[in-house]
Order: C-alpha cells, then structure tokens, then sequence
C-alpha cells in the first residue's frame, strides 16, 4: 500500500478499487436485506408514505407513538430527506423490507466510497481507511437500517471531498458542490450542522483567510434556513431549535452523573469500533504504546469505577475496561497526529472525532450507536494516516485487522437482526391473541408497533383507551413507552419468549447493553448470555382506563429484566 498524492487526480486503477468497494459494502450487507424494521424506522417509513400522498406536507399527520396521538412534527426529529428517498424507493419498488434495505444500500457505498475519497484529499490511503470503516461495528449496525445516519454521513464526507478539492485549487465549483452537500447532509440529519464551525475552521488554517470557500458555508446556511421558515410556516415550530430542546430535555429519566456520562462515551467509541485496537501495536512505538496502554487503562479503570452504584457482573466489567481502552486510543491517536503534523487536516480530524464524542456524550439526551457513527470515518482516516507515517501500512497489518473487525461487527449485527426479527415474529403471533368478544390492544413502539398496526391491532392510546373486562392487552418486555397494568385489574394469559443471538446482547439492561439507547445500559453491546426477548398478553377482569400525565410524553420503559 502507498500513500496517494492528493493533488493527483484518480487513476482508472483507483476508481476501480472504489469499484470494488463498493461492491464489497453490497456484499456485506445482502444477508440484511431482509431485516425487519426496527427502533425508529417507522418514523421515517410513516413520513415517506406521507411523502408519496402529499410531497409539500410530509409531516401533515398524526401517529401515536409515546402512548398518546400527535402530529409527526411534533414525533419526528429528523429533517425529512431521507423519508423523500424512502418514498422514492418505496414507490418504485414496494414497501417490503427487501425492497426498502436494497435502496438504503446505495447511501452505505456512496459513504465508503466518500471516506476512501477524503482519506486520500487528507494524505491518507483511501482503500485503508474505508476498510476499517467498513469493519466497525456501527456501520454494519446502521447500514442495515432505514433511519438516516449513514446517508448524513455520507453526504458529510463528500461535502468535505469538495471543500478540501476547492481549498486545494481554489475551484468555484468544488464550492457550490460542497456549499450544496452540507446543506443536504444536514436535511438529512441536523447533527450535520456540526460541518459548518468545521469548515470555517478548516477553511481559515488552509487558506489564511476568508476567501471564496465561504460561499460552500453561506450556501449550506442558507439551504437550512429556507428549511427552518419553511416548516415554521407550515407547522408552526422552528425544527432545529426544537431538537435542540429535545436533545438537552431535563425531563427524561435515566439521567446519568458527567463522569458516568462521560464513560459511556469512551465505551460507545470504543465499542463502536472494537476491532481498531487491534492496530495498536502497528501505531505506536513500544514506548508510545506503554503510554497509551498507561494512561489508558487509567482511564479505563476511573470509567468503570464511575459505575460502582450499579451492579454489573465481572464479565461485564472487563467489556467496560476494554470498550474504555480502545476508545482511549483513538483520542489519543487524534491528538498525537496533531501534534506530529501541526497540519490543518490534523486539527479538522481532532475536532471532529472530539465534536461526535462531545455530543454523543453529554449533548445528546442519550447517548447511543448511531450518535457516534459521524466520527467513524474520520477514525478510519486516522487509523490509516497513523500506519502510513509508521511505515506499516502493508496489506498483513491492514488485512487481519480488518478480519478481526469484520467478525466483531457481524457478530453485532446479527444480534441487532434477531432483535428486530423478535419484534416481527411476535407481532405476528400476536394477532392470533385475540379474544372472542372482546378487543386486542397492544403497547410499545419501534418496528414492533409498525407490524402490529398493519395487523389492524389497535395501540393503547393514554387518556382514551377503555378497556373492558375481556379484552387483551400485548406488553413487550423490552420496549419503550410502556405503562403498567394494575395487577387487579388483569391476569397474564400467555407469554412467549423469542429467541435473539446466542452469545451477543444489543439492547439488555441486565447486560449492560444499550446500542440505540444508553438507558437500557453502558456499553453498546456486550458478550456473553443473553436474554430472550418476552411478550405477554394480559386479559382483563375488570375495567380499566389509563390516564394520560401532563406534562410527561416519555413513559416509563419497563424492562423485561425488571
């Protein structure tokens, strides 16, 4: 492997390495095509149905979601342009989750084609980086799903493609082309308004002063802020400054202390990216490596002592002590390639791998796998950099790596697939739970809500659902938006468990596990024994009418390890 010249343009060779990267990522990712939606998908699949009736008004409905009937404006957190392209697909192809994963598959090869790209504008090596990109854990996990992580991400990459190319050659259209880009990314995800302090900055230390890579911010600010009055206009409310007070709502339980948030951070890093530890010895000299592996178990060992008011069982422990070393690292690897090169390109990787941790950390309201996922592009170019200037970027380091990555992250992934299958197969089975005479009713959201729905089975609605004696209730044990059942007002007449993976938990409380929400648990995952996913049907003996609390939207999460 060598180091590419970025001011080169690519060769028929090169773009067809990226050729072959891209079929790489379709090659991973088919055996998903058929994943059952999953945690917030809905969401994303009810505004793109929306989208096919009335393509100006995508959020012109209502749905009830945390127990109660709301309009999606209100729901739906996430700008609407990925919902446009679900619709697009969903048009042309169906609405099958086959149909809807092969359309997402196109966002997962344009951001590891992106981050091969970048990595070679950033004098990295491009098949390196998107390799290690590929091998992570949080890219398979949010490639095999329809929420819009992977195509923000995407959409930044490139965006900072054409930025670096128009600092490079102070090109006009390299500008426009970025300028549009950011703007997109973040109508796909308004996390990606994190691109535009970066660019400014990156912008000013190539460059020495505002010149016309401002056009590629005035561009991108001016995409979000027609955005901004246009949903103020039609729905009443300013988006962004909504999901800013979503994100630091004080309501929310589950809250954690600033260290034990902090922690989870680092576990998050590490975890989503378990397999670059691998590298360390290929990174670092062995005095560079003793320190790293000094201070990070230092840090390793206050993150997991910062979790001593919860009981967690050795195994889960050392999990914690690793994910924490590994996530150490890559701060460390950020910060070292600063100091080495004192390079802009240097600082713009450091910032952002330290912005996406910041945020996922300590802005989010929780922090979870797909909150980290922006930074790990700028791990895989980091990774790549650190092998060139030790001169051990060969294919025996990168290679096994790699290998190493890919089976943590297929292992995850396949646990993240039987999760969401467990929600289907018990929507299902669920419908053949009616009663006679009486009604069925279920509760819970995620993909398990989307199935039960399309069954015609009727969700529990706070403030206007009766039940009366005779008619049953679903309960997911491991769900969210969940209330309790007065235990005299209805017996349990069945309960089912459904199998998930073997070995590894995803979204378990007892196991520490809390991919798509660090509530449920620390680390992102965890191996181990798992638990089967429980869902019980109540049937009532006597009346019941369940309020709806002011003031609260989020309700209790009932663990089914409770």
């Amino acid at each position: 492997m060598s180091n590419p010249n970025s001011t080169q343009p690519a060769s028929k060779g090169e773009y067809m390495t990226r050729l072959w990267l891209g079929a790489g990522t379709v090659a991973l990712l088919a055996p998903f095509v058929g994943k059952a939606f999953h945690i917030d998908d809905p969401i994303f699949l009810w505004t793109a149905e929306q989208i096919v009736q009335a393509p100006a008004d995508f959020f012109g409905f209502a749905v009830n979601w945390y127990g109660v009937s709301e309009p999606m404006h209100m729901i739906n957190k996430n700008p609407p342009l990925v919902s446009y392209y679900l619709a697009l697909v969903g048009r042309l192809g169906g609405w099958s989750e086959i149909s809807l994963h092969l359309g997402m598959l196109l966002p997962a090869v344009l951001l590891v084609i992106g981050v091969a790209t970048l990595a070679r504008e950033f004098d990295s090596h491009g098949v390196a980086a998107a390799a290690i990109v590929l091998a992570t854990p949080v890219f398979v996990v949010s490639a095999t799903s329809l929420m819009s992580d992977v195509s923000m991400s995407a959409l930044w990459c490139w965006a900072l493609v054409f930025f670096s190319r128009g600092c490079e050659r102070d090109r006009l259209r390299d500008f426009l082309a970025a300028g549009l880009l950011i703007g997109l990314a973040a109508l796909a995800k308004y996390f990606a308004l994190a691109l535009i302090p970066l660019v400014i900055l990156y912008g000013l230390l190539r460059t020495r002063r505002v010149g016309r890579w401002g056009l590629s911010v005035a561009i991108g600010v001016a995409i979000v802020l027609a955005f901004d009055l246009f949903v103020h206009a039609r729905y009443g409310l300013h988006p962004i400054a909504d999901v800013v007070g979503y994100a630091t709502r004080g309501d929310v339980p589950f809250r954690l202390s600033m260290g034990q948030r902090a922690a989870t951070g680092l576990f998050f890093l590490g975890g989503c990216s378990l397999g670059t530890l691998y590298f360390a010895p290929w990174l670092w000299t062995g005095r560079q490596l003793a320190i790293v592996v000094l201070v990070g178990g230092l840090g390793a060992a206050a993150c997991v002592s910062s979790f001593q008011d919860q009981t967690l069982a050795l195994d889960l422990r050392v999990q914690q002590a690793i994910f924490a070393l590994a996530g150490v690292q890559l701060i460390a690897l950020a910060l070292w390639d600063v100091h080495r090169t004192r390079s802009p390109i240097a600082v713009l990787l450091a910032l952002w791998l330290g912005g996406v941790v910041v945020f996922a950390a300590f802005t989010n309201w929780t922090t979870n796998g797909r909150s980290i996922l922006p930074a790990v592009p700028a791990i895989g170019i980091l990774i790549a950099r650190g092998l060139l200037h030790t001169g051990r970027l060969r294919v025996a380091v990168v290679a096994p790596g790699v290998a190493v990555g890919l089976a943590v992250a297929l292992a995850v992934a396949v646990a993240d697939d039987r999760l969401a299958g467990a929600g289907r197969d018990a929507a299902r089975r669920s419908a053949l739970q009616a009663p006679v005479g009486g009604v069925l009713y279920f509760q819970g959201s995620w993909g398990f809500q989307r199935y039960m729905e399309r069954m015609g089975v009727q969700k529990l609605e706070l403030g206007k659902t009766v039940f009366a004696p005779g008619d049953r209730l679903v309960m997911p044990g491991n769900n969210t938006n969940l209330v309790r059942i007065p235990p005299d007002r209805a017996k349990r007449v069945s309960l089912e468990e459904f199998g998930t993976s073997s070995w590894v938990s995803i979204l378990a409380r007892r196991r520490a596990a809390g991919f798509h929400a660090s509530v449920w648990g620390s680390l992102p995952f965890s191996f181990g024994p798992t638990i089967p996913e429980r869902y019980a049907v109540y049937e009532f003996k006597a009346a019941w009418a369940p309020e709806r609390r002011a003031g609260r939207r989020v309700k209790a999460r009932i663990s089914q390890e409770d």
